[in-house]
């Protein structure tokens, strides 16, 4: 169970970073883009791209962050250390990828960001995970 979690958070912490930095750069691209926007924009679409920008990179570098702590928490968990970190970095994905829904009202893509940390989390506190890391004298959740 631990190291299906692990591997599940390296693949998706690797297309965290990925998604982020296209977050990022469409961050940065869309000022520009807002910018030479028509003043009489009747689909909304410039007032939607002004508020966007911002939360784009906001998420993008937030997500990079999790994805970071994602990776180490991995890592403890392989090396038998604890299941703290990546649970805990489990849920802080989560809770970005939830303020990302409710901000840009995506439900359909930010679901799949909250499923996937979900089931990394119900992985590591799967009983037979928490016996692992008690068998090696850690503590878990």
């Amino acid at each position: 169970m631990v190291k299906a979690a692990a591997v599940l958070a390296f693949v998706w912490a690797g297309l965290t970073i990925v998604s982020s930095l296209v977050s990022i750069a469409a961050g940065g691209l869309l000022p520009g883009f807002d910018s030479a926007c028509a003043e009489n924009d009747q689909s909304g679409l410039c007032a939607f791209v002004g508020d966007s920008d911002s939360m784009l990179l906001v998420v993008g570098i937030a997500l990079i962050v999790a994805a970071a702590l994602v990776i180490w928490g991995g890592v403890v968990a392989l090396n038998g250390t604890g299941a703290k970190v990546l649970v805990v970095a489990g849920g802080i994905q989560v809770l970005i990828q939830i303020v990302w829904m409710i901000d840009t009202g995506s439900i359909a893509f930010g679901i799949v960001g909250v499923i996937v940390p979900l089931a990394i989390i119900s992985l590591m506190l799967n009983p037979v995970s928490k016996s692992w890391f008690q068998s090696k004298g850690k503590a878990t959740f």
